[in-house]
C-alpha cells in the first residue's frame, strides 16, 4: 500500500460508500415516491443493493448508506430555496407553497456528515485492529 493509500484509505472503500450511497438514495427516492413511481423502482434498487451486498468488501463503505437519503433532502433544499412561503415567479401561471430550505439543508448536513465520520470511524477502529492482530499471526 503507497502513501498516498495509507492516508486516503484506498480508493476502493469511497467506491463501495459512493456505491452504498446511491444505493441509499434509490431507497429514500423509492419511499418519497411511493405513490407514484416508487413501487416500480424499488425492483431495481433491491437488485442493486443485493448486487453490491454481495460482493467482497463492500461492508467497508455500509456508512454511505446515509448519504443517500441526505442528497435527496439537499434536493429537496434546493427546490425550496426561494422560501419560506408563497411563491410566484413571471414564467409560472400559479404560485407555490415553498418550506423554510434551511430546515432541509440542515437535516442534509447532518446525515452527510455523520455517515462520512461513521466512515472515518470504522476505518480507524479497523487499522488499530489490524495493527493489534497481524494477519500473519491469525
Amino acid at each position: 500500500m503507497t502513501d498516498a493509500q495509507r492516508i486516503t484509505g484506498g480508493r476502493s472503500v469511497w467506491l463501495w460508500f459512493t456505491l452504498w450511497a446511491v444505493v441509499g438514495g434509490g431507497f429514500a427516492f423509492c419511499v418519497a415516491a411511493l405513490l407514484s413511481v416508487g413501487l416500480f423502482v424499488l425492483p431495481l434498487v433491491v437488485v442493486a443493493a443485493i448486487v453490491v451486498g454481495t460482493r467482497r468488501g463492500s461492508a467497508a463503505g455500509l456508512p454511505g448508506l446515509l448519504t443517500g437519503p441526505g442528497l435527496l433532502l439537499l434536493f429537496l433544499a434546493y427546490l425550496n430555496r426561494s422560501g419560506p412561503g408563497t411563491v410566484c415567479n413571471s414564467t409560472q401561471t400559479a404560485c407555490i407553497d415553498q418550506s423554510d430550505p434551511w430546515i432541509w439543508l440542515t437535516a442534509a448536513a447532518l446525515m452527510m456528515l455523520a455517515s462520512v465520520a461513521l466512515m472515518l470511524l470504522l476505518r480507524h477502529a479497523r487499522r488499530r485492529a489490524q495493527l493489534r492482530w497481524p494477519a500473519s499471526s491469525r
